[in-house]
């Protein structure tokens, strides 16, 4: 190979080489501009503030319900008893029917209660006679005033023990004590009684008893007199009044009892019921909000994540007071509160945010000054 040929070669390695290097100098570059448009990019993104979503709410004025769980009860309860023995002859009233107060329950044999009234009454006839005679006598002068004051103790004797044997013979009708039901009878016609057995429980539906146990630390909301709704586990609402507040605590719940009486002249709400006693409270001011945007701090306190003046993430502590189908109150927040109601999980206290705020029928309504959001924030919403 002559000396020419090596010289064009060489150029042709150099050009080649030179070549190479501008292509990839060229390729660097333009990495280091990508790189370079991404830490910008990165950069701007940390400085923009976090996108929310947010709802302006105002304090409201709430009447907070305090709930007492409860159970219906019979206003009396009554275990009818025999006063004298004997055997059942007649059941007039079968369990479970409704009764008038002195209605005849159980009827016992009459026996020889009819002849010891009527010797009764002729002993009462034969004092009677023996008194007259001895006032004539005493007009007479023939008779003692000691006799004549004998005889009239046996007359009075005579009647007093009429009448013992006319209560014992009324005393086989065993009459219901007052209007209710009868809710169980042990008797069959035929069954012995003796004086203390049971013929029937009488019990008193109207009114009906709702009766409940109160913490003593709301005891002081609820007094004798307040209008109460008593909501029943079979679906009925009733009105009804506090009767008795128990002055002194159970011993092992330490609770107190309340009673409301509930009208119930048809009979048709029965005892054993669950319940709710609904004690209205003194109004408060107080906030309405979602469930779903209560959240706990760090310490276990529920509280809701608020925007201030200053666009910056706030946690405020609340207090849970009711709830019904709008949502729960709350009360501890500020009179006019911005509370986040989308993305509050992703921000903290003292964090800057920009928001879009929603009105009570969820439509978007941005801040003047927020309205260039940053389209990756709004999709991360």
């Amino acid at each position: 190979m002559s000396s020419l040929q090596q010289i064009k070669e060489n150029k042709n390695y150099h050009s080649a080489a030179i070549i190479l290097v501008l292509l990839l100098l060229w390729m660097a570059s333009g990495l280091f501009k990508d790189k370079a448009k991404a830490a910008s990019h990165e950069q701007a993104s940390a400085k923009a503030p976090y996108s929310v979503r947010a709802q302006q709410i105002s304090a409201q004025a709430y009447t907070p319900l305090l709930r007492i769980a409860a159970q219906t009860e019979a206003n009396r309860s009554v275990n009818v008893r025999a006063e004298v023995s004997g055997q059942i002859t007649a059941l007039p009233i079968s369990k479970g029917s409704i009764v008038n107060a002195g209605d005849i329950i159980c009827q016992l044999a009459i026996e020889d209660r009819q002849l010891q009234v009527e010797q009764a009454l002729a002993l009462v006839d034969k004092s009677a006679l023996e008194y007259d005679a001895s006032l004539q006598l005493e007009n007479s002068g023939f008779q003692a005033k000691t006799v004549i004051a004998t005889k009239k103790s046996e007359l009075e004797t005579a009647r007093a023990n009429l009448q013992r044997r006319r209560i014992d013979l009324e005393k086989i009708n065993i009459r219901a004590p007052f209007a209710g039901v009868i809710d169980s009878r042990p008797v069959e016609i035929g069954d012995l009684m003796q004086r203390g057995d049971s013929c029937a429980t009488v019990l008193d539906f109207d009114p009906l008893i709702v009766a409940g146990q109160v913490a003593g630390a709301n005891i002081k909301q609820i007094k004798k007199g307040d209008q109460v709704t008593a909501r029943l586990l079979t679906g009925e609402q009733v009105q009804g009044q506090v009767r008795f507040v128990a002055s002194q605590s159970d011993k092992l719940t330490r609770t107190f009892r309340v009673e409301a009486a509930v009208n119930n002249p048809q009979n048709l709400l029965h005892s054993g019921i669950t319940a709710d006693i609904l004690v209205a409270a003194p109004a408060v001011m107080a906030h309405v909000v979602s469930p779903s945007l209560l959240s706990l701090d760090d310490a276990g306190n529920i509280g809701l994540r608020i925007i201030d003046q200053q666009s910056q993430v706030q946690f405020i502590n609340v207090n849970i007071i009711g709830d019904d189908s709008q949502g729960v109150w709350v009360t501890g927040l500020p009179p006019q509160t911005t509370v986040i109601t989308v993305g509050q999980e992703y921000v903290s206290p003292g964090q800057q945010v920009s928001a879009v705020m929603e009105t009570s029928l969820g439509h978007n309504k941005p801040i003047a000054q927020q309205k260039n959001l940053n389209t990756q924030q709004a999709t991360q919403l």
